[in-house]
């Protein structure tokens, strides 16, 4: 069977990794695999090329990108594919065009949403868009069960499935404690991640004397989100005011994410409005607690006292407590924490699991 994925870009980002292992997977399991981007970022390109998948990039020279859907509307006419599935709104709409401008007319299309959608703020061409193409998708899959929800709630009768992502285990020795007194956040830096509460939460440590921690931000600094070069600014100021420059390291864009999570007593994961986060599931498969806000499905894949804590998003001094009380854990407590953790990843987010569940749905639609 002839699948072609389609997505923006290869780029170090959560939709351009699960897309890539899904192209990993499918291949292994029999399926003749393309996968299609239109921005030339090639953080995940290595995987393929390792994996020998094709991929092909026809960069995007607008904001429209019409050469780019002739161009993707004429290598689903030659190829005839059984499967279009694609992830991410933008991506989503581009395949359903594509695919209904193409001579092929037995592919089918599989669409997936990545992200929490607000309504509110979607404008009306916008949610016209997002109707048309769910219209023409045989298949929605949602990466939470919230979003999937959130759809249904808006428009009961779309056939929707949740599939969480999938994440390849790591497994590590936990016979074995450590206190690193290192809290980790991972994700390109942006207003989206909630960085903010995080610093406001160690001011609240430092002045309580209980800041016995330092802060590693794993990711870009991205200043090409709208809005985010003031956000950018504003904390870089406050980080100086609150005198903890010596407490947060910007440790940049990285490809061995894991030597993180091992050197890390935590991951801390303050966004407010997000999809299923792939960090989530990578640290609890390195047997890692979580400190997460308590949205969207952040309640279920994280049991409160047991792999993690959970906070209120939009108050530091709620993170600051949950901090604080993970701090105040003895050595048995931790150790029993990362052991649960690490067994709650591999059932959630289980790499074969995540596999299977889309190759189920690829069935359903033939």
């Amino acid at each position: 069977m002839k699948v072609l994925l389609v997505i923006d870009s290869l780029g170090a980002g959560g939709a351009q990794n699960q897309i890539t292992l899904l192209a990993v997977g499918l291949q292994k399991e029999g399926y003749d695999v393309t996968v299609f981007s239109y921005h030339k970022m090639e953080f995940f390109k290595p995987r393929l090329d390792s994996n020998d998948i094709k991929n092909i990039c026809v960069e995007k020279r607008n904001k429209v990108g019409f050469r780019m859907v002739r161009i993707l509307t004429r290598l689903i006419s030659k190829n005839q594919y059984d499967v279009v599935l694609s992830y991410m709104d933008i991506p989503n709409f581009y395949a359903a065009l594509a695919l209904k401008l193409s001579s092929s007319k037995a592919t089918k299309l599989i669409i997936s949403y990545r992200s929490s959608t607000s309504f509110e703020s979607l404008n009306f061409i916008n949610l016209k868009l997002r109707e048309w193409t769910n219209k023409n998708a045989d298949g929605i899959i949602c990466n939470s069960h919230h979003e999937r929800e959130n759809w249904k709630s808006k428009y009961p009768k779309l056939k929707l499935k949740t599939i969480y992502n999938g994440i390849i285990s790591k497994h590590t020795s936990l016979t074995s404690f450590k206190n690193n007194n290192v809290l980790t956040a991972i994700g390109s830096f942006s207003h989206h991640k909630n960085g903010i509460v995080i610093l406001e939460a160690m001011k609240i440590l430092k002045e309580k004397g209980k800041l016995n921690f330092k802060l590693n931000w794993v990711g870009r600094r991205d200043p090409g989100i709208k809005n985010n070069d003031d956000y950018i600014v504003d904390f870089d100021q406050k980080l100086i005011k609150y005198g903890l420059k010596e407490y947060w390291n910007w440790c940049g864009q990285s490809s061995d994410i894991s030597k993180y999570y091992f050197s890390s007593d935590a991951l801390i994961h303050a966004s407010k409005k997000e999809g299923m986060p792939n960090v989530v599931g990578e640290a609890q498969i390195h047997s890692l607690p979580v400190i997460i806000s308590n949205v969207l499905d952040h309640p279920i894949i994280i049991k409160e006292g047991m792999t993690g804590f959970l906070f209120n998003p939009e108050d530091p001094y709620s993170l600051a407590d949950t901090i604080e009380t993970f701090y105040t854990l003895d050595t048995q407590d931790r150790i029993e924490m990362k052991i649960k953790s690490l067994e709650n990843g591999e059932n959630l987010f289980s790499y074969k699991g995540f596999i299977n569940s889309t190759i189920s749905l690829i069935q359903e639609t033939e």
